[in-house]
């Protein structure tokens, strides 16, 4: 999903994606996800977000609630995002 909706065009896991917005490394092993605190990290950030989406897609990301419940929990989780490799990123 990171990779589906354009995440990481902006952010990065793992050195992997784009430098124009913060990392989404998780600190540690695994965090309890909060979608609603990622939600809310979201929205502060969605001025810039909207025009960097705008700039590099020529639309805007449309997320679900469950789009943002499953981001939050791959934000929440290093063995999840161990799996997010260069490969996985298409051209």
């Amino acid at each position: 999903l990171f990779v589906e909706k354009g995440c990481v065009i902006c952010h990065s896991v793992n050195g992997v994606g784009g430098k124009a917005a913060p990392p989404l490394d998780t600190a540690d092993d695994f965090v309890q996800p909060d979608a609603l605190e990622f939600a809310a990290r979201m929205w502060r950030g969605a001025p810039a977000m909207v025009e960097f989406q705008s700039l590099e897609l020529g639309y805007v990301i449309d997320l679900s609630g469950d789009d943002i419940a499953h981001l939050a929990a791959f934000a929440a989780s290093r063995a999840e995002q161990k799996q997010l490799l260069d490969s996985a990123i298409p051209e």
